[in-house]
C-alpha cells in the first residue's frame, strides 16, 4: 500500500446539507508519482490523519479506536439512498411529492445509465 505524506495548512472546512464536511487542504510542492497517486483517488473513500505535529508509527493510533463505527457501517447503498434524499429535497420536491416514488425513478434512470454505456 502506497501512502502520501507531508504537510499542510488546513484552508477551508465546510458542512455541507448531507452532514458530510469538506476540507480543503493548501499542500505545498508533491513528487510527480505522489501527485498521479493523489489523483487516482478521485471519488473515491479514503482513509486519513491529521494532526498537529508529524504522524508516524510511533505516535498513530490504531486505525479501529479512530474510525466512527456508524459512519462505516452504512452500505454504499444506504449513503446512496442518503444522497438522493438530500437531492429530491432541495432540487426536485416540488415535482415529487413522495420520496419512494423519487427514489425508484432515479434509481431505474442510475441503471440505464450505466447500462447504455455498456453498449
Amino acid at each position: 500500500m502506497q501512502i502520501v505524506k507531508g504537510s499542510s495548512l488546513i484552508k477551508k472546512v465546510t458542512t455541507r446539507s448531507d452532514h458530510s464536511t469538506d476540507i480543503v487542504l493548501n499542500v505545498g510542492e508533491i513528487a510527480p508519482q505522489e501527485l498521479w497517486y493523489l489523483f487516482s483517488f478521485g471519488w473515491k473513500s479514503v482513509y486519513f490523519l491529521i494532526g498537529e505535529q508529524p504522524i508516524n508509527e510511533s505516535n498513530m493510533p490504531d486505525i479501529k479506536d479512530v474510525i466512527d463505527k456508524d459512519t462505516w457501517q452504512k452500505s454504499q447503498s444506504q449513503r446512496l439512498r442518503n444522497v438522493l434524499y438530500v437531492y429530491r429535497k432541495k432540487k426536485m420536491k416540488d415535482k415529487y411529492k413522495e420520496f419512494d416514488n423519487y427514489y425508484t425513478i432515479a434509481m431505474w434512470r442510475i441503471i440505464d445509465r450505466f447500462k447504455e454505456e455498456l453498449n
